[in-house]
């Protein structure tokens, strides 16, 4: 899946959330729509809908990343990590309360607590399917989280490493970091061994620490 449509589901997404949030505070509050009337029920389920079929299309896009022949490394990075479960905790501690909170409202309690099923169970997928990772392709390395990113090799000036963690200082001063302790244990020594025969493919420049550690003899 490309960028764009990443960030137009994500946006969508969004929407429908701060539009439940809206909606709870009408039905609480201002007490329309009527949570049991036609048009309460129509919206804040049509809402809920469509926020899993966003998800379910999204995954539809990702699943072609899973076809691609290319080994790939589950990365999970603990911002990224830290995001994910303070929404999900947030989705499931807003469903609850709605649910206790009264007759009036418990119909959006059922509905945020489908999102959060959703999220939760599509979270899942996606790490099952290697669709958080991280992958070497012949001149740049892919990078997918909930958007995707290419680092080419133009686009490197060096490679440091500290600490299990390697540098990728750019050419614009910017550095993107790859942490080893972020891959699956047991992918480790592949993802290093073929980083280190991208390195040298690619005639990427790298300072002393970092061919060390990667068993590069030559440039």
């Amino acid at each position: 899946m490309s960028n764009k449509q990443n960030a137009v589901i994500n946006i969508f997404r969004s929407l429908i959330l701060i539009i439940l949030c809206l909606l709870s505070f009408s039905i609480g509050v201002l007490k329309f729509p009527n949570s049991e009337s036609w048009f309460g029920l129509f919206s804040i389920y049509s809402l809920s809908i469509i926020y899993t079929i966003l998800y379910a299309i999204e995954l539809k896009n990702n699943s072609s990343l899973s076809e691609i022949p290319v080994d790939k490394y589950t990365y999970l990075t603990n911002g990224f990590t830290a995001i994910k479960s303070i929404r999900l905790l947030a989705l499931l501690g807003l469903s609850i309360f709605f649910l206790v909170s009264g007759k009036g409202l418990s119909i959006l309690g059922f509905a945020i607590l489908l999102i959060f099923v959703t999220d939760s169970v599509a979270f899942v997928i996606k790490i099952y399917k290697k669709n958080y990772c991280i992958a070497l392709f012949a001149n740049y390395i892919y990078f997918q989280l909930d958007t995707s990113h290419k680092l080419f090799v133009n686009e490197i000036e060096e490679i440091e490493c500290r600490y299990d963690i390697f540098y990728l200082i750019l050419k614009n001063k910017k550095v993107k970091l790859i942490e080893m302790e972020k891959i699956n244990v047991n992918e480790r020594n592949k993802f290093q061994k073929q980083l280190s025969e991208w390195i040298v493919r690619n005639k990427v420049n790298c300072t002393s620490d970092a061919k060390i550690v990667l068993n590069i003899t030559a440039k």
